[in-house]
């Protein structure tokens, strides 16, 4: 993740070299990359997601819940860094397309929210077996 996000710094300058400043345009020449980036990003926190999920298979319930945890607050961070970039962006350029990639961002956090049903369904318990280790 740290890799392709540096990446997207590094272009973000390497532009701005070329232009000799940083200025609006060169910003908004950066979304079709920027856009492209943080899509390769969200597929591999994703698959990074499940792996750790995946590892936690056989250590016991309580450790499965700590590393579903950890994996759950890794992907928000990630999830929140890309929209505040996308906002920051927004803020610069006043580009919709960053607006509405901020949005996204909201929005995916809204969806992958963990419930009751989505951390047993992730973990393989039954819904009883999580609530009794929660309370």
């Amino acid at each position: 993740m740290q890799i392709f996000f540096c990446f997207s710094i590094l272009g973000l300058f390497t532009i701005a070299d070329q232009h000799l400043q940083l200025n609006y345009k060169a910003l908004e020449t950066l979304i079709p990359w920027l856009s492209v980036t943080v899509l390769i990003i969200a597929v591999i926190d994703h698959f990074q997601f499940l792996r750790r999920i995946q590892r936690s298979a056989n250590l016991p319930f309580e450790e499965r819940l700590k590393a579903y945890r950890r994996a759950t607050i890794f992907r928000f961070t990630v999830i929140e860094t890309i929209s505040i970039l996308f906002g920051i962006l927004f803020l610069f350029t006043g580009s919709l397309i960053y607006l509405l990639e901020s949005a996204l961002g909201a929005f995916l956090m809204l969806y992958f929210y963990p419930s009751i049903l989505k951390i047993a369904k992730d973990l393989s318990v039954s819904v009883q077996e999580l609530e009794q280790s929660i309370s």
